[in-house]
């Protein structure tokens, strides 16, 4: 059984959840909310003792308590609501994606002294396709203090029938038969959303700067002329990491592709865009060039500074980025991202949708 819970209201962790809203038909309304910053714990002063690991901050003694590193999955997400203490397995990256299908598994376990009889609903964004894997009317017993239940469900999001988010809530929604229900929060992120087209002939490493075709003639709709001598045109992919992976696309030869895409912002306001790469790169933000640097170099990725940044200005509403990526003889490596002069993120800043 697949239910729509609508928008972020709640924040756990730094990141903006879903809370039931009710629009006085009983019916979840989407009410997003950015999450206020974190507060971080002061710096001890310069020589100060650390912190004593003392065997209260152990749970020798109680076993439930103990999550070990080596059984726990590399991207998951676990929170306590009420008597339940519960697990999100998201597999290999915890990110979605239009039309593809995410496989996600979730783990609750009743800590409480009284059994949990009840069904188990899986609730997601308007839109999205949720299918349990089990039989969603099926009756679930958990025993008092130890009871668990796994569950898997296969989520989709078709697109132009649902939106992805920069961060989207999924609600584990635990109801009893006598009572009322314990919801637990998670969170998707959204993947960022490129077209891509290439790769081009780049010859004797003349290729960062000769001026190829989608320089001057960018249009999603456009077909050139590719390394291989045959017509190529612009295609949609997703990265689910914040590195993206390029050699998919240069098949590992060298060359010169192009990625576009649109980064939304909520508000106009001054900025800063570092793109990080082994190689050449040159970067345009809404038609005007704002970087452009070749060096072969390691790759080490950094936020708001480096010799891969640039001061801009974002406008309210959608950015448009193109990139040239310039691949030598090395595999590329490559990562884009925003932050304020300061060198802050911008959490409130992504490309999640094609546009």
């Amino acid at each position: 059984e697949a239910e729509h819970y609508p928008n972020a209201q709640k924040a756990v962790t730094g990141l903006p959840f879903l809370q039931p809203v009710s629009d006085g038909e009983n019916t979840p309304v989407l009410m997003p909310t950015l999450q206020p910053a974190i507060n971080i714990p002061s710096m001890p002063a310069p020589g100060s003792a650390l912190q004593s690991d003392t065997l209260d901050a152990i749970a020798w003694t109680d076993s439930t308590l103990v999550k070990p590193l080596l059984v726990m999955p590399i991207h998951a997400q676990s929170a306590t609501e009420g008597a339940f203490f519960v697990t999100l397995d998201t597999g290999d990256h915890p990110t979605i994606a239009h039309d593809e299908i995410k496989r996600v598994v979730f783990f609750a376990t009743n800590r409480g002294g009284e059994a949990f009889t009840g069904k188990v609903v899986l609730r997601a964004p308007a839109g999205w396709q949720v299918s349990a894997l089990t039989d969603p009317n099926q009756r679930l017993f958990l025993a008092g203090g130890s009871g668990t239940w796994r569950g898997e469900y296969l989520i989709r999001v078709p697109e132009g029938q649902g939106t992805i988010q920069l961060a989207n809530a999924l609600v584990l929604r635990l109801t009893p038969e006598n009572g009322e229900p314990t919801d637990t929060e998670f969170v998707l992120m959204g993947a960022s959303c490129w077209w891509t087209v290439g790769p081009f002939a780049n010859f004797d490493g003349e290729g960062f700067d000769r001026t190829y075709l989608p320089e001057e003639k960018p249009g999603l709709g456009e077909t050139y002329v590719s390394r291989a001598g045959v017509p190529t045109t612009w295609q949609k992919r997703t990265y689910p990491e914040v590195t993206l992976d390029l050699e998919p696309l240069f098949g590992g030869g060298s060359g010169v592709a192009y990625g576009q895409t649109t980064f939304q912002s909520p508000t106009s306001r001054s900025a800063r865009i570092v793109a990080n790469v082994n190689s050449g790169v040159k970067v345009w933000l809404n038609g005007a060039l704002i970087l452009r640097r070749f060096g072969r170099e390691a790759f080490r990725p950094q936020v708001g500074s480096g010799n891969w940044a640039a001061d801009i200005e974002l406008q309210a509403g959608a950015n448009v980025v193109i990139v040239k990526w310039v691949r030598s003889s090395e595999p590329i490596q490559f990562s884009l991202n925003f932050s304020d002069r300061e060198g802050r993120g911008l959490p409130e800043v992504g490309n999640t949708e094609w546009r």
